[in-house]
């Protein structure tokens, strides 16, 4: 293949696997066909990514104004062309267009990337607007359907960081040709896949305000595996170096002075978190970048911002609540026990006093020769406000007994006596007999 038909090949080409599943390779790789000049061999492309596959692409677009995406999906490749939304599914045999209808636009720098066996595009920008949608492919159609989602910010586009919880966008700005916006975003925004919901972040740097930072020459950004790389050239050279954030921990690193060859490489590789390059002086080099954040200093942390008007998107109020509900809950239980296990208050009756006996008389006399029922002897015995009927109960045939053993003591027979009614033998009565 001449040299010439590589530079016509495409601006930029872009490899990358997406796949977060446990212990797949992350690959990435970039280049301009104009950079192929001082490109030094090209061994470092994997052996079924070839020049001579990648020039065959040229019979689908012959225009050097076009890009190019590559998703690497299992045993196949995926292939997007920059600001269209054909979606092509590459073979060793044939190119196939997934994509069955003719629009353009929509889709410029997007990002792309699959999950659970399916395609997906997330961002960009179209003719007039950014945007933030969430599109999948329906291979079975041909058509790229939306996904719905909540809280999702307007005429907003950034860079994409997947996370394994879903996207951080960061360096973002609104706009719409339409309505004259045109506004930097210098947080953020986020998108929990579980969910489908937005929520904003929070860029906390330590000694720099956070509009200063985006105010920062950015050379280049790259995503690994586990961390998302950029470098700023500043004219100031102690302002010089590499950033790192790890998108485990969403902690922020910086090194100062840190090798920025690797943003004026020809070409860009990355397996997992290591970036291939070649440096100034045309040599291959490997950068390790956890090595490097190792080195570097925490300059900041990326925080989640849940919705607080959503009880189920804070999940720190929904915490306290379950923390409050569980301890009313329990004092509710103990309190419980207590009162089912405490004695009922003793009735103030002596019986086995003589002038105990004689107060109980006394009590009892307005009701002699009638027949009382459980609750006319309760309230003159003083424990209907017992409230537990089987401690009443337990509590009237103690009385019942101590005041007759003591009457019979003094009168030779009972004071109170049982009695059922010949008619409903179903309650018990008592007569008073002095």
């Amino acid at each position: 293949m001449s040299l010439n038909r590589k530079i016509y090949l495409f601006t930029t080409i872009l490899f990358f696997v997406s796949s977060i599943s446990k212990g797949a390779e992350y690959y990435f790789f970039s280049t301009k066909p104009i950079n192929y000049y001082r490109i030094n061999g090209f061994e470092f492309l994997p052996k079924d990514l070839n020049l001579e596959f990648l020039d065959s692409l040229n019979k689908f677009y012959n225009n050097n104004e076009r890009s190019y995406t590559i998703i690497k999906s299992q045993n196949t490749y995926k292939l997007h062309v920059r600001c269209t939304l054909d979606f092509f599914q590459l073979s060793e045999n044939r190119i196939e267009n997934l994509y069955k209808f003719d629009n353009s636009g929509y889709l410029c720098k997007s990002h792309f990337f699959e999950r659970d066996g399916k395609n997906y595009a997330l961002g960009g920008y179209g003719f007039w607007t950014h945007h933030q949608d969430l599109l999948v492919l329906d291979e079975e159609l041909g058509s790229w359907e939306f996904v719905s989602t909540t809280n999702q910010p307007l005429n907003f586009t950034g860079s994409v960081i997947s996370i394994h919880s879903g996207f951080l966008i960061l360096f973002g700005s609104y706009k719409n040709t339409r309505t004259n916006l045109n506004e930097r975003e210098n947080h953020g925004w986020f998108l929990d896949w579980e969910t489908k919901k937005w929520d904003k972040i929070d860029i906390k740097l330590d000694g720099i305000d956070v509009s200063d930072f985006r105010n920062l020459d950015i050379s280049g950004k790259i995503n690994l595996k586990d961390y998302y790389v950029f470098g700023t050239d500043d004219v100031d050279m102690d302002k010089r170096g590499l950033f790192f954030i790890d998108k485990v921990s969403l902690e922020i690193f910086y090194l100062q002075k840190g090798n920025l060859d690797l943003f004026k490489s020809p070409y860009i590789q990355v397996i997992d978190n290591a970036i291939y390059f070649q440096s100034l002086d045309g040599t291959h080099q490997i950068q390790d970048i956890p090595s490097l954040q190792k080195n570097s200093k925490k300059v900041g942390q990326i925080e989640i911002l849940k919705d607080s008007k959503s009880f189920l998107g804070n999940r720190k109020f929904l915490i306290l609540i379950l923390i409050g509900f569980f301890i009313i809950t329990l004092f509710s239980y103990f309190y419980w026990i207590r009162k089912k296990g405490k004695p009922e208050k003793e009735i103030a009756i002596e019986v086995n006093n003589p002038d105990g006996i004689i107060g109980v008389i006394q009590k009892l006399t307005p009701s002699t020769g009638q027949t009382l029922d459980i609750d006319a002897l309760d309230l003159l015995l003083g424990i209907h406000d017992i409230p537990n009927f089987d401690n009443r109960r337990v509590r009237r045939s103690r009385i019942i007994m101590d005041i007759n053993t003591n009457y019979r003591y003094m009168k030779g027979k009972d004071l109170i006596k049982r009695v059922k009614k010949s008619d409903d033998k179903r309650f018990t009565y008592y007569n008073i007999e002095l």
